[in-house]
């Protein structure tokens, strides 16, 4: 496994926690925060940046009541089916929303005044 991937699975496998820290109920990064001895605005930004131990990683799992290995399996599946999906062969983002157009419109910018 490569860097790029290892990082890629890590945000993954934070995120997911994430999720399951924001559905278990009762559950706020106050009292979070409160078991593992930090305050508040850390445990958030961890989470958000995905900036999380290993250790850090098992408490709020155990604390959100979910299975961390089950996590960590869900986000390597979700790496691993993004891995396969197919790529745009242009290399272009994939888009609903109509690119702008680039023509050049027609006429001097004199505006009407001068058309007289």
């Amino acid at each position: 496994m490569n860097n790029a991937k290892a990082t890629e699975l890590a945000a993954e496998v934070t995120h997911s926690l994430h999720i399951k820290v924001a559905m278990t109920k009762g559950m706020t990064m106050t009292s979070l925060a409160k078991v593992m001895h930090i305050d508040r605005n850390t445990v958030k930004n961890r989470l958000e940046s995905g900036d999380v131990s290993l250790k850090t990683f098992f408490v709020i799992a155990a604390e959100a009541g979910c299975d961390p290995l089950a996590l960590i399996a869900e986000a390597i599946e979700v790496v691993g089916r993004r891995a396969i999906e197919p790529k745009p062969t242009d290399n272009r983002p994939k888009t609903n929303r109509p690119q702008p157009s680039t023509r050049i419109k027609k006429g001097n910018h004199h505006g009407s005044h001068l058309s007289r």
